[in-house]
């Protein structure tokens, strides 16, 4: 329950988007409700679901803590985001994912770190298994030559990239900045932190805020392996293509695709034959070349910023020790 002090904490709308959850959201939304902090709005984005998952919100309890808003159809995972946007009054906002229960005070904690520095426009919470009470992530990794973002078990503070199913953001910076919708699920995550970071924003993981994942979101239950597969394969290379100058293409390119070939092989192997062939296809639709035009001119200079700002870390550290 929402203490009293609403007025002297900024407001927070949490948005959950939701695409055919089953009976996961029945679980995981009431926690979500009962969050301890004493200003914030639960919307949930339902991205067109067609299994009636979000009918029990319509119970009068329920429509008393939550705003739902049905969408039309599935518009992936940015474009579903980006449609929260016009139902926000909040100071901030936090996405999570459907599957997420999050700790009683995970947002207080969140908040708290985005207070204290005002360059910081995103906060990622520490995610835990509750099957195996195993850490999943206190930070994150960005291989440059595999062009994959990964959880990291190794706590940080200052990340490359934060998950858009865990993570609070200044309310403005969502709403200046669309999150890319072209990836439909996967990487739209870096690509929104690429371009945070090349403008100057900070990206932090918060370690006291904790949010339990139970990895049983809409994906599986609506996705093939296949089809996993070959959007993974895409994206990747959407944002080699979409970010990378144009001397690390020429020289990655064959590092980046040989490292793409031999993973769709492996899987081929190992689980199912499919997997190659979904290799071969998502590398296909990565050469969308108007986006890969139009992505071009919109991030022209970033990596390379990117890069001399890692490189500058790296020698003033270096000094240091």
């Amino acid at each position: 329950m929402q203490s009293n002090d609403r007025s002297t904490k900024p407001k927070v709308d949490i948005v959950v988007l939701v695409y055919n959850s089953g009976d996961m959201l029945r679980q995981t939304l009431p926690t979500v409700c009962a969050t301890d902090y004493p200003n914030f709005e639960v919307i949930v984005i339902d991205n067109g679901s067609t299994d009636g998952s979000t009918d029990f919100i319509s119970s009068n309890q329920m429509q008393k803590l939550v705003r739902l808003v049905k969408l039309d159809k599935n518009y992936g995972c940015g474009g579903g985001l980006n449609r929260s946007v016009p139902f926000l009054t909040g100071e901030y906002v936090a996405f999570l994912n459907e599957d997420i229960i999050p700790d009683r005070n995970w947002l207080q904690k969140s908040v708290e770190m985005m207070e204290k520095d005002e360059t910081t426009v995103a906060v990622m919470s520490k995610l835990i298994s509750p099957k195996t009470n195993r850490v999943e992530a206190v930070g994150t990794t960005f291989d440059m030559i595999t062009c994959t973002g990964n959880p990291s078990t190794v706590p940080m503070v200052d990340i490359p990239y934060a998950g858009l199913g865990a993570t609070l953001f200044r309310t403005s910076q969502i709403r200046q900045m669309p999150i890319e919708e072209r990836y439909f699920l996967y990487c739209e995550d870096v690509d929104y932190s690429l371009r945070i970071r090349a403008e100057g924003g900070g990206i932090k993981m918060c370690q006291d805020s904790v949010l339990y994942h139970y990895h049983q979101g809409s994906v599986k239950r609506n996705f093939s392996n296949e089809d996993v597969s070959r959007m993974a394969v895409r994206n990747k290379l959407l944002i080699f293509f979409g970010f990378y100058p144009a001397h690390l293409l020429v020289i990655l390119f064959p590092i980046v695709l040989g490292k793409i070939f031999l993973g769709g092989i492996k899987h081929a192997i190992l689980t199912n034959p499919k997997h190659f062939i979904a290799t071969v296809c998502g590398i296909a639709e990565a050469f969308d070349l108007d986006w890969i035009r139009r992505k071009r001119r919109e991030t022209k200079g970033m990596m390379e910023q990117l890069l001399k700002t890692k490189q500058g870390s790296m020698s003033k550290q270096h000094r240091m020790e």
